[in-house]
């Protein structure tokens, strides 16, 4: 029997992987060693955990007489309420909310890591030919911080990432293919950050999707460009709403 081909990069050890994680498909480890090192911060993440549990915990019968609630909906709920401070966006089209979670999936990266060797990691993880940010998109409301994403740019003749393509702050020359990689940041001048952001930069599911259905009626390099203005005037002093600038085409 033929062994099993490499099919992916080690995120433990950056070494060729020839296994996934043995409870989902996000992640690869090159043996057990790595995968039990990396374990106490992928099972954070781990989807394949969540579903496990409620198979094994299901819901308390109710009296006699009273409606069985329905699992479905409660695996929904645990699924747009999963927090991950990365999510990879496959490529592809969706037209609903719901086909829109099928293309989100967490990962994660261990702590401590400089933005470069970030980047890095993502690109070994991934086999990318290359990494570099793509796109800035800020949340419906607010400019203190947005989101952030990488994608390769040398991919040029794989599936096209709708979402990359409809919420990117640039006037785009063609559209961006293959898997875009989304973090919560912000500006650097700031200092810090609003304490939420301090406690929590933890993305989850449900606000990131609806954040970039949102973008499904807006222009993204429109709102980026007000929010950048509005955000430059607060910090001399001034507050302009951001719908107040004109932003050129």
């Amino acid at each position: 029997m033929a062994s099993k081909p490499v099919v992916g990069v080690c995120a433990t050890c950056g070494c060729p992987a020839k296994q996934w994680c043995s409870k989902c498909n996000s992640i690869y480890f090159c043996g057990k060693d790595c995968q039990r090192q990396a374990w106490p911060e992928h099972k954070k993440l781990c989807a394949a955990l969540q579903e496990e549990y409620l198979k094994t915990h299901p819901p308390k019968k109710q009296q006699e007489g009273t409606k069985q609630p329905q699992q479905k909906p409660q695996k929904r709920q645990q699924d747009v309420n999963l927090r991950s401070k990365w999510w990879r966006l496959r490529a592809g089209a969706y037209r609903t909310k719901e086909e829109l979670l099928q293309l989100m999936e967490p990962f994660d990266l261990p702590e401590g890591l400089s933005e470069h060797e970030e980047n890095a990691r993502i690109k070994r993880m991934f086999g990318l030919c290359d990494i570099q940010e793509t796109l800035k998109f800020y949340p419906p409301q607010g400019d203190n911080w947005y989101h952030y994403g990488l994608a390769d740019p040398t991919n040029r003749s794989g599936p096209v990432n709708q979402v990359a393509s409809r919420t990117t702050h640039r006037n785009l020359a063609r559209p961006i293919h293959g898997d875009v990689f989304i973090v919560k940041s912000g500006p650097t001048w700031t200092g810090h950050f609003p304490g939420s952001w301090e406690a929590e930069p933890l993305l989850k599911k449900g606000d990131l999707a609806d954040a970039i259905m949102w973008y499904e009626t807006q222009d993204g390099h429109q709102t980026f460009v007000q929010r950048e203005h509005s955000r430059a005037c607060r910090r001399f002093g001034v507050n302009v709403p951001p719908d107040v600038f004109t932003v050129l085409a």
